[in-house]
């Protein structure tokens, strides 16, 4: 399989997720996955943009994070600060404009879960501002969390992005993420589900 996107997939990905909505309506998730391997090659310098502040977030800017992106409750970002999870962001002037979750435990995605090695870390809940769009603040924030990252002792960074997520894939590749492998996760009526591997890249 190869991870060059054009146009053509973008009419198969539609139908394809009508049917996966359709299938979710009588009980049938399923829900393919690319494991993304990021940080092994520098980012070019032309996508970062400097105007912005890059900072540890903490409890004490949980009104900030749920500003920037409305649908979280204190509780559940409470829950990740205690359970030691990191997070990092953007600020223009006061303003949290992006961020992004890490795990330094875990690999935070029920379908692939796993414990981490001491120099993995695990990227998710990625969220920039859509005031800010075309302002490079993605790969910023990506850039600046890399390095933070680096000097905590992780040197390996993973994440993950739904397959037919097409600009999140082409994001990532833009940053020099490689995708691993193919994942498929399979539920059945919220009782059962599973975790099939259907493709390794090379």
């Amino acid at each position: 399989m190869s991870a060059i996107f054009n146009s053509d997939l973008n009419f198969p990905a539609r139908v394809i997720n009508g049917i996966r909505w359709r299938l979710g309506r009588v009980g049938i998730r399923i829900v393919p996955f690319v494991t993304v391997l990021e940080g092994e090659s520098p980012i070019d310098p032309c996508l970062l943009n400097n105007n912005f502040q890059f900072s540890s977030l903490n409890q004490d800017h949980i009104s900030d994070l749920i500003q920037l992106e409305p649908h979280y409750t204190q509780e559940k970002l409470r829950n990740w600060f205690n359970a030691g999870k990191l997070c990092f962001g953007l600020r223009d002037d006061a303003r949290l404009v992006a961020k992004m979750w890490c795990d330094l435990e875990d690999m935070f995605w029920p379908p692939a879960f796993r414990k981490l090695k001491p120099e993995e870390a695990y990227l998710f809940a990625v969220y920039s501002d859509p005031d800010y769009r075309g302002q490079n603040l993605a790969p910023t924030l990506r850039a600046a969390s890399y390095k933070a990252l680096r000097n905590m002792g992780a040197s390996t960074f993973y994440s993950h992005s739904e397959y037919f997520n097409l600009p999140a894939r082409r994001f990532k590749q833009k940053l020099g993420g490689i995708e691993k492998d193919l994942q498929i996760e399979l539920g059945l009526f919220k009782k059962w589900n599973w975790t099939i591997t259907a493709w390794r890249y090379r």
